[in-house]
């Protein structure tokens, strides 16, 4: 909600609710480019104001995401749900999970996380 807060004060919340806009191309106009540059400028800000609010052991677990919409998104289905049953859920994937032999033990384990 604080994030959420920050950005409608600097007037970046759009990122928040609309998609990203195309690539401008070589036909299209003077308006549309400042519009892509101005979101693509908004949503950089509003990715480091959210990566900034998060816990460094919580952002650690989350992965990357190519825009801001999209990153608190992933960062809120990681807290939907019942204690209860994110803990069941969570023991089972501990309990199955096994080292698979492939990329380094970092990336194992925050696969566990």
């Amino acid at each position: 909600m604080k994030v959420e807060i920050v950005l409608g004060c600097l007037d970046y919340h759009y990122v928040l609710t609309e998609e990203k806009l195309e690539e401008p191309n070589d036909s299209s106009s003077l308006s549309e480019k400042k519009s892509h540059a101005k979101w693509v400028k908004a949503n950089k800000l509003a990715m480091l104001i959210i990566r900034a609010s998060v816990d460094q052991t919580i952002r650690r677990g989350i992965p990357a995401c190519e825009t801001a919409k999209k990153f608190l998104e992933t960062i809120k289905k990681q807290f939907e749900g019942s204690v209860r049953e994110r803990q069941y859920n969570y023991l089972v994937k501990l309990i199955n999970l096994q080292y698979d032999g492939s990329g380094d033990v970092r990336q194992h384990i925050l696969k566990v996380s």
